[in-house]
């Protein structure tokens, strides 16, 4: 038994329903073919009976897991990962950094599960072996981040006292005092120890996409993983460790940690200019979007510069931060400062454009909370003459004033998503096809309760986002479900749909022969959603990017960075997302596993792991949603945006003007065009043992990855 190195052999869950935590104790086999994370937690949707179609996401019974893998605690391994059933009713696995996932470590943790239903506000205080549910009553309806605040002030290790340390205003200078009056939510002073994950008021409200945040800054997001908690009445879980972790190999663990921070110190794009260095490289391959995914590229290098790394680092940067353990910094705080809101500084009624510090958007964020809504060629009453009609295929006509103010509206945007607690790409994409729908005159203002949201305005996108957070009226309930309920909220509104009517879509016609032109009144249309449930963060009309069954094969449907054809890519990230890893580091391997816990695994373990990881998740995905035909319901083309195949891009390098999106993979025939997508699918899942015309794990994959026990009786209902 080698218990514990690396993993503590114990997960807390706790019953919010009865204030009870019962210690699960897994089996070292059960570690050993899982690990942890995406893995393990998949493992616990199964074994605990919630791959159940009856079972509904905000039921009681539903698990919210925040689970952690054998690398936490100690080297670049900052990230924890949330296993739950979405709101949207598929496996929901977000991974997250931060300083908290070491932080449970240290409290002696390898996760923690969450059931049951408070009949009050409450949250989890853990602190080492002891777990209590605690009244949150105080802080109910707070953003996310002063939750967190509140959190560590309220939670303590061994010997430390909270006293009276805090300071105040009366510690401030009277023109501090003046210029930054003190918020309730938030004080100065004493070191608080304590970490914490915490929701915001969209999870409070069971919005469908909102997010479990960590840090203020790190978020488990896409999938709704802080609607369920919210739907549990838990505002989050502080956690005070102060065990330390022990490791088989603590010389090789070490020298392995030192190797990776030095790759990653060497990293200077990461280090200097954080993910906002990979904004370029995005509209360099096309998957950077704009007006709700209208365009990809910028044709004009002046109308690139307020998203590149440098300029940001000039303009706004404060300083870098990092996850822990790790040398990267690849994310800073920034200060949000706009000549619109400061003409009067320290009276307006929104401190966050006062100068205050914020977190600086990531690559993904600056697309879906920028490029989506148009604030880099505005379009609205307020803004400059000279914008007026151009879009992203122009000369870009601002000056650096306005290239500053593109950019911090595309960081006030992102700390509002961040402060309510919502997914900041679904929220973006959500309320960009809004905008499009508006500014196409598919509806009108009075369908937005009197909003007018014209492309480029950053106060249209914030009602809308409070009325989405808030669950304001019909509205707010009808946008708060995600993109393609909008859309078919908006479509029956209009009478494209009855009432209780589906989008309804021929699924012998895969492929239309000619593209798809939307009529005057096609709502649908407009919808960029995979498989019905959110658009992933890149592009597919370029090849330079991905391609569309890089999506069509996800088991996460709007997965964004990791969308991938290739099955050994599919399986190294979701190993690293059971290892508990970040991939945007110097991955783990099985040297590293091994130095943590001994178990003497080799690389063909390791990926073992994430290839469990991929049977579970298509299989809950299949039966949870009770899917009998998945060519028709799940992997068909109509589940896949259809501007991705029927709009050819009018911008970007020649190589890649009028081209869509491929109909399957990215190789050639000899007649020089592309496989059809069946073809590419059938192959895909021949080549991972599952059957060719429904896609489900055969007996003999599932018994190989001694997975069968879990999962037999349920995939030989659809095979």
């Amino acid at each position: 038994m080698t218990l514990p190195n690396g993993v503590w052999g114990k997960i807390a869950r706790v019953d919010v329903s009865d204030e009870t935590t019962e210690v699960i104790e897994p089996d070292e086999e059960v570690y050993q073919k899982f690990y942890g994370g995406e893995s393990l937690g998949m493992y616990f949707l199964f074994e605990e009976g919630i791959v159940d179609p009856d079972i509904e996401p905000f039921d009681p019974e539903n698990m919210v897991q925040v689970m952690l893998g054998p690398t936490n605690g100690l080297a670049a391994a900052g990230r924890s990962c949330t296993v739950t059933k979405s709101p949207y009713n598929f496996a929901a696995v977000s991974r997250g950094g931060g300083q908290t996932p070491r932080e449970l470590k240290w409290a002696g943790w390898d996760g923690v599960q969450v059931v049951g239903q408070a009949d009050d506000p409450v949250y989890i205080s853990i602190v080492n072996d002891e777990v209590e549910v605690r009244d949150a009553s105080d802080i109910a309806g707070k953003n996310s981040r002063a939750k967190e605040m509140w959190f560590k002030r309220n939670v303590f290790g061994p010997h430390e006292k909270k006293d009276d340390k805090t300071l105040g205003e009366a510690h401030m200078t009277d023109e501090w005092a003046d210029l930054r009056p003190l918020d309730d939510d938030f004080t100065l002073g004493e070191k608080r120890n304590a970490k914490a994950w915490s929701i915001g008021v969209g999870g409070e409200n069971q919005v469908w996409y909102a997010a479990l945040g960590c840090d203020g800054n790190s978020w488990h997001g896409r999938h709704g993983e802080g609607a369920v908690l919210g739907s549990k009445n838990v505002m989050g879980i502080a956690v005070r460790g102060t065990k330390g972790v022990k490791y088989h190999d603590k010389q090789a663990f070490l020298q392995w940690t030192r190797e990776s921070q030095e790759a990653q110190r060497a990293s200077t794009g990461w280090r200097f200019y954080g993910t906002t260095n990979s904004a370029g490289n995005a509209l360099d391959v096309g998957c950077w979007p704009m007006r709700n995914w209208q365009w990809v590229y910028l044709n004009d290098p002046d109308a690139v510069r307020p998203l590149d790394g440098m300029y940001l680092t000039k303009a706004t940067s404060v300083k870098g931060k990092a996850c822990s353990g790790c040398a990267q910094q690849c994310y800073y705080t920034s200060r949000q400062q706009s000549d619109k809101y400061t003409e009067s500084p320290g009276e307006i009624d929104d401190y966050t454009l006062d100068g205050a510090i914020g977190i600086m958007p990531c690559w993904e964020m600056q697309g879906c909370s920028g490029g989506v809504h148009g604030y880099f060629f505005p379009q609205g009453p307020k803004d400059a003459d000279y914008f007026e009609g151009l879009d992203p295929s122009d000369t870009y006509p601002g000056n650096r004033k306005d290239m500053l103010e593109a950019a911090m509206k595309m960081q006030y945007t992102d700390e509002l998503e961040n402060k309510y607690g919502l997914d900041t790409i679904e929220g973006g994409n959500n309320i960009a096809l809004v905008q499009e729908l508006w500014n196409k005159d598919l509806i009108t203002t009075e369908d937005l309760d009197g909003i007018e949201p014209y492309w480029g305005d950053v106060d249209a996108v914030q009602q809308l986002l409070e009325k989405i957070a808030h669950k304001d009226g019909e509205l707010g309930e009808a946008l708060a479900k995600g993109t393609w309920e909008t859309a078919k909220y908006f479509a029956r509104k209009k009478g494209e749909l009855g009432e209780d009517q589906d989008p309804q879509f021929d699924a012998e016609e895969i492929w239309p022969e000619e593209p798809h032109v939307p009529s005057d009144d096609e709502i649908m249309y407009y919808a960029m959603a995979c498989k019905r449930y959110g658009m992933p963060a890149h592009g597919v009309r370029s090849e330079r990017c991905r391609n569309a069954l890089a999506y069509l094969v996800q088991y996460r449907p709007h997965v964004h960075t990791g969308g991938n054809d290739s099955i050994g890519a599919n399986h190294y990230i979701s190993f690293v997302g059971s290892a508990v890893f970040c991939l945007f580091s110097p991955g783990p391997d099985a040297e590293l596993i091994n130095a943590a816990t001994g178990w003497g695994h080799d690389d063909e373990d390791t990926m073992l792991v994430g290839e469990r990881a991929w049977n579970l998740g298509r299989l809950f995905n299949i039966h949870t949603q009770e899917i009998e035909n998945p060519r028709e319901e799940w992997d068909a083309a109509h589940m896949m945006p259809q501007r991705w195949f029927d709009e050819p891009l009018t911008t970007g390098p020649p190589e890649v003007h009028g081209k869509t999106a491929h109909r399957g993979n990215q190789q050639v025939t000899e007649e020089g065009s592309y496989e059809n997508l069946w073809a590419d699918l059938e192959d895909y899942w021949d080549d991972r043992g599952w059957t060719t015309d429904k896609g489900i794990p055969t007996a003999a994959k599932l018994e190989e990855l001694d997975i069968d026990d879990l999962t037999e009786d349920i995939a030989a209902q659809y095979r």
